[in-house]
C-alpha cells in the first residue's frame, strides 16, 4: 500500500491569511491553504469565501492552472495520484492527477465530518469520527486473515465510552461504503488545539494513532492495529516540552514524526524531527534539519508538515502571516525549493510557461524541419548509397547503444550537480515530449530544464570535439561504428560541425520522435545524417564470416560501375583453367590468360608498321 501524508481536519489544516486573494476568484477577499502531499504528488488548495481552487505539481514539474469548486475544502488528504477532498458541507470527493472532473464518494451519515484521515491507496481510506458517526455505520468484525476484505456483521457497532473511533472507507456487499473499525483508546480526545488533534498514519500496511493528553501535554503517544483481531497494542511515548504540534508523515519509506517546538522567549517555533528506527522495539532518533525561511526571517507558526519527493516539506508563516511552503532533505541539502505560497495562485505564467506559444513553437519548429528535408533532402531519404567495400550500413541496435554510453553519463553527472532525481528528470522529460503533463504547464520546471540543458550541451560539445580528433566517440568505438560521407571518403569538418550541432535539435523532447528517422530512412540516417550529408558505417564481413579489419585512414572509395557485359562462367573456366579468373568473377576481375614468359601479360603489344 501507498503511504498518504496525514491530514488534519478543518480547523487542523486551515493556514489562514488576511491577504487578498490572487487569481480570478475573486478580488480583495482572504483565503486560506490546504496542503497534501505523495512523494510523487503534491497539492495545494486555496481556499476563500467564493469557492476553492486546487492546485498541483509532480516531483519535476511546476504548479499548472488549478481547477477551481464553487464549494469550500475544508480537509485535504492524499494518496498514490489521486487527493481525496472533504468540503464544508462534508461532502467528500477524489481528485485525480491526469483528469480534470472529480469523482463523487459516499458520505458520512448526515454528512457528518472527520477529525483526521488517511489514505493506504487502492480507494481505502481511514478517518477518525465521534463515536455517534461510527455508531451508524454497519458494523465490521475482525477479518479472517490480514488483508481480507471485510464482511459486515449483523450485530450494531458499540464503540463504548470512547468518544472517537477509526471507520474505513473500502469495500463492502454493496460496493465501496463507510464501514465501523475498532474504537478508539479512552485517552484519546479531541483537543483545545487543531495542531495537536489525534492523527492517524500507516506504517508498512499498519494503522497507528498518535494523541496528546491534556493532562501531558509535552508528551506524545501512539498506539498500534491489529488488523487481524482489530485490538489496539501498546506502541510508546515521545516526550518533547514546548510542544505545540505534531504531524506523522513518510519521507523516502522512513517513517518521522515532525515536531513544532515553542519559542516563548522570541514569540517564535522551530521545526524538528524524528526517524522511527528498529524492528520489533520502536527506537526514536533525533534527524538534523536544516529549514529557514526564503527571506531568512523567522518562523512565527508551523501550520502543516507533508512528505514529497524524499524531502520534508513545511507550510510556515513568518512575522507577517504570509505563508511559504520550504523543504528540506533530512541529513542532506535541499534540492526542493522553498517558495511563497501566494506565487503558487499567480495564473498567468510569462515567457516559456506559457503552454499554448511553447506549443505553437515546438510544431513550428517541427514543420520546419519536416519541410526542409523534403526540399532540400528528398532523395537521400529513399536512395542507397555506394559505400566503399569494407563497409556496411550500421544497425540501429548499435547507434542506439552508442548513444547510450555517450550521453548517459552526462545525464548522471548533471542530476547530481543540479540536484534532480534521474528517472523523475526523465519521467518529466517524457511527459512533455508526449504532451501528457498532468499539471497542464506545458514545461518541467527550470531546475529539470537546465539539467537536460547542461547535459545535451555538454555532450554535443564532447562529440564535436572527439569526432573531429579521432573520427568518433567512445560509444561508437566499443560498438565499432563510424561516420562516413555519402561520398565514401572521411567527413569534412563542415560536415562533423553539421551532424552534431543539430543534436540540439533532436534532443529536444518535443523532437524525440525525429529519432525515428534511423529507422525509417534508407541509409539509417538521423536528422544530422541526413542534413550533413553523412552516414554512420560498421566494418563488413568477408565471405567466410569474418569482418573487415576497420583501417583508421581514408577509406577505400567505392568500385566504379562497369557497363560492360558480364562473361559467362563457362567461358571464363575455358579460358582460365587455373581458375583465377573465376575466384574473381563476383568483384567483375578482368582475366589475363597465363603466358610460359614471365610478365608477358604486363607488356604493350608491338606495333608493326605498315608497308
Amino acid at each position: 500500500m501507498c503511504l498518504a501524508v496525514v491530514w488534519s481536519w478543518p480547523s487542523a489544516v486551515a493556514a489562514q491569511t488576511t491577504r487578498p486573494a490572487v487569481g480570478p476568484l475573486a478580488a480583495e477577499e482572504p483565503w486560506e491553504v490546504r496542503v497534501a502531499a505523495t512523494e510523487q504528488v503534491l497539492w495545494v488548495a486555496r481556499v476563500a469565501p467564493s469557492g476553492s481552487r486546487l492546485y498541483q505539481r509532480g516531483v519535476s514539474g511546476q504548479f499548472g492552472p488549478g481547477r477551481r469548486s464553487n464549494g469550500r475544502i475544508d480537509s485535504l488528504t492524499a494518496a498514490e495520484n489521486s487527493a481525496y477532498v472533504f468540503f464544508d458541507d462534508n461532502r467528500l470527493y477524489r481528485y485525480f492527477a491526469d483528469d480534470e472532473e472529480p469523482a463523487p464518494l459516499h458520505n458520512l451519515p448526515e454528512r457528518r465530518g472527520v477529525v483526521n484521515m488517511v489514505a493506504a491507496g487502492g480507494g481505502v481510506l481511514y478517518a477518525l469520527v465521534d463515536s455517534q458517526t461510527a455508531r451508524a455505520l454497519t458494523p465490521l468484525p475482525p477479518a479472517e486473515e490480514p488483508g481480507a476484505p471485510p464482511t459486515p456483521a449483523s450485530h450494531p457497532f458499540d464503540p463504548g465510552s470512547a468518544a472517537l473511533a477509526v471507520v474505513a472507507y473500502s469495500k463492502g456487499d454493496t460496493g465501496q461504503q463507510w464501514l465501523p473499525l475498532v474504537a478508539c483508546p479512552a485517552a484519546v480526545q479531541p483537543t483545545w488545539s487543531p495542531r495537536l488533534h489525534p492523527r492517524l498514519a500507516l506504517l508498512r500496511g499498519e494503522l497507528l494513532l498518535f494523541w496528546t493528553d491534556p493532562a501531558e501535554p509535552d508528551r506524545i503517544h501512539y498506539v498500534r492495529l491489529d488488523g487481524a483481531k482489530l485490538e489496539w497494542r501498546l506502541g510508546g511515548t515521545l516526550g518533547l516540552p514546548q510542544l505545540v504540534g505534531f504531524w506523522p508523515v513518510q519521507i523516502n519509506r522512513v517513517f518521522t514524526v515532525a515536531v513544532s517546538i515553542a519559542r516563548p522567549d522570541l514569540g517564535t517555533e522551530r521545526l524538528a524531527a524524528f526517524r522511527l528506527l528498529g524492528d520489533g522495539r520502536d527506537e526514536w532518533r533525533p534527524a538534523e534539519l536544516s529549514l529557514a525561511l526564503p527571506a531568512g526571517g523567522a518562523v512565527k507558526r508551523v501550520a502543516e508538515v507533508l512528505g514529497f519527493n524524499q524531502h520534508l516539506g513545511a507550510l510556515l508563516f513568518d512575522p507577517q502571516d504570509e505563508p511559504y511552503l520550504c523543504f528540506t532533505r533530512i541529513g542532506g541539502t535541499a534540492a526542493e525549493p522553498s517558495l511563497r505560497v501566494a506565487d503558487i495562485f499567480i495564473e498567468k505564467r510569462p515567457g516559456l510557461r506559457d503552454s499554448n506559444a511553447l506549443h505553437l513553437a515546438m510544431l513550428l519548429l517541427l514543420a520546419l524541419v519536416f519541410t526542409a528535408l523534403f526540399v532540400f533532402r528528398r532523395r537521400s531519404m529513399v536512395t542507397l548509397v555506394a559505400l566503399p567495400r569494407q563497409y556496411e550500413l550500421a544497425f540501429t541496435f548499435q547507434r542506439v547503444a552508442a548513444l547510450a554510453v555517450d550521453l548517459v553519463p552526462f545525464t548522471l553527472l548533471g542530476a547530481v550537480l543540479w540536484g534532480v532525481r534521474w528517472a523523475d528528470g526523465f519521467r518529466a522529460l517524457t511527459a512533455w515530449a508526449l504532451g501528457t503533463d498532468s499539471a497542464g504547464s506545458g514545461l518541467p520546471e527550470l531546475r529539470v530544464l537546465g539539467w537536460w540543458a547542461a547535459s545535451v550541451g555538454s555532450y554535443t560539445t564532447y562529440s564535436l570535439i572527439m569526432e573531429l580528433l579521432t573520427r568518433r566517440t567512445v560509444g561508437k568505438l566499443l560498438l565499432g561504428t563510424r561516420p562516413l560521407s555519402e561520398s565514401g571518403d572521411r567527413p569534412t569538418r563542415r560536415q562533423v560541425l553539421t551532424r552534431n550541432l543539430l543534436r540540439l535539435v533532436e534532443l529536444l523532447p518535443p523532437m524525440w520522435a525525429l529519432g525515428f528517422l534511423a529507422v525509417l530512412t534508407r541509409n539509417r540516417q538521423r536528422l544530422g545524417d541526413i542534413f550533413a550529408r553523412t552516414v554512420v558505417v560498421r566494418a563488413a564481413k568477408r565471405s567466410g564470416g569474418e569482418k573487415t579489419p576497420d583501417p583508421g585512414g581514408t577509406p577505400e572509395p567505392p568500385a566504379p560501375p562497369d557497363d560492360s557485359p558480364a562473361e559467362p562462367p563457362e567461358q571464363a573456366r575455358d579460358d582460365d583453367p587455373s581458375g583465377r579468373c573465376s575466384a574473381l568473377a563476383g568483384h567483375q576481375a578482368e582475366c589475363v590468360k597465363p603466358s610460359s614468359r614471365p610478365h608477358a601479360a604486363l607488356r604493350p603489344a608491338r606495333r608493326h608498321p605498315r608497308h
